[in-house]
């Protein structure tokens, strides 16, 4: 899944076993844990936690 960040980061997240594909809708807030950061790219690779 992707994310797009305020500031025009692209975070490329995974979720945890809780959720689906059909929990997220595009406009979602959610939580999520930064597991790598690419300055060069600005781009950040993650784990959605939770929907908020």
């Amino acid at each position: 899944m992707f994310c797009n960040l305020p500031d025009g980061t692209v975070c490329m997240c995974s979720y945890s076993y809780q959720h689906e594909d059909a929990d997220f809708m595009v406009g979602d807030t959610v939580i999520l844990a930064v597991q790598r950061y690419d300055t060069g790219k600005r781009q950040m690779y993650g784990k959605i936690l939770s929907k908020w």
